[in-house]
């Protein structure tokens, strides 16, 4: 029988060592994982892009109607790279709408400098942000021609100015049918229009792009019927670079930020007996009440900032009625990257 001093002695030579040895692997694991949790790069948060309200009145609540888009896990954002506008570039553009080159003022606005090119028979504006374009011997033309070819008209248009480094697609939704009223134009029907304004968007892969704008497009053209295009709005040629790819929020997320008054309404006004707004150019509502919300889809926000960053949202499209029982239409933007 051992004493204890031998059995002591026996732990110590023994078993001490193999205890030892055997918390060695788990001690190196755990140091393994520690040291790659710090070598993991985690992905940079993304600012808040800078939807702006366009209206200082809010829905009361929201009845949802629509269905929700089926949405992929992740979308990746965009960088931003905005065109610099020179003397020389603003030349080339005045010429592909076939004016003189040569400005007729240079002048520092809130858009930046901005070139003029007007002439007795037409007007073109050009900064960094936008292109205006009016051709004044065209406004009271006559003239009646198909839809189809009417689309073709304002298409050509873009395609043939050969500046915009991307294609711009036609959205019926927004179409505008208007007349000559005085000297502004008015919303008319279809039937009887003078004019029509179509506009045109940017899709980036399955999704648009959106703008600040109340009425969102990159290129507004209105055409009269006897197909010749009398104004054009178009924003300024930018291009971009695809950044991180970033997790989105899912349907309860998004449906819950939307019931909590955190999309932003950029567009609100009420609609006239044609289904367009009241005022083409006065788009204030002086009450929103109980939004149906009719469509979701997602789309890309953009901004014309040297910083921004072409993020995803979700847009959410819905009608209201007034208490004097006049229909609205409201636009609004949700962030759509998950924090």
């Amino acid at each position: 029988m051992a004493t204890l001093g031998e059995t002591s002695a026996y732990i110590k030579k023994y078993i001490l060592p193999l205890v030892f040895f055997l918390l060695i692997p788990p001690l190196l694991y755990l140091i393994f994982l520690k040291v790659q949790g710090l070598k993991t790069p985690t992905s940079p948060s993304i600012p808040r892009p800078a939807i702006e309200q366009n209206t200082d009145k809010s829905a009361s609540s929201f009845k949802v109607e629509a269905a929700f888009p089926k949405i992929p896990d992740k979308l990746p954002t965009y960088n931003l790279k905005p065109t610099e506008l020179s003397d020389e570039q603003a030349s080339t553009t005045a010429k592909s709408f076939g004016l003189d080159p040569k400005p007729t003022l240079k002048e520092n606005t809130y858009s930046g400098i901005q070139y003029s090119f007007n002439t007795p028979t037409h007007d073109l504006e050009i900064n960094k942000k936008e292109i205006r374009y009016t051709n004044k011997t065209l406004q009271n033309s006559t003239g009646q021609k198909p839809t189809e070819e009417l689309i073709g008209a304002a298409s050509g248009f873009l395609n043939n100015l050969g500046f915009l480094p991307f294609e711009l697609t036609i959205n019926s939704s927004q179409t505008n049918y208007q007349k000559i009223q005085g000297d502004a134009y008015v919303s008319a029907p279809k039937d009887s229009a003078q004019f029509i304004e179509f506009s045109f968007d940017l899709n980036i892969g399955a999704y648009k792009v959106l703008t600040n704008s109340r009425q969102p497009s990159f290129a507004k053209i209105k055409v009269s019927q006897d197909g010749n295009v009398i104004e054009a709005n178009i924003t300024y040629p930018f291009s971009f670079d695809e950044s991180e790819s970033y997790k989105l929020k899912n349907k309860q997320t998004a449906l819950s930020e939307l019931n909590a008054k955190k999309a932003v309404i950029t567009s609100a006004f009420i609609l006239d007996k044609f289904g367009q707004a009241n005022d083409l150019y006065n788009l204030n509502v002086q009450e929103i009440g109980t939004v149906t919300i009719k469509n979701i889809y997602l789309a890309y926000f953009y901004t014309n900032k040297p910083d921004g960053t072409i993020q995803p949202i979700y847009v959410f499209e819905g009608n209201f009625t007034t208490s004097k029982g006049a229909p609205g239409s409201v636009i609004m933007y949700l962030p759509a990257v998950s924090p």
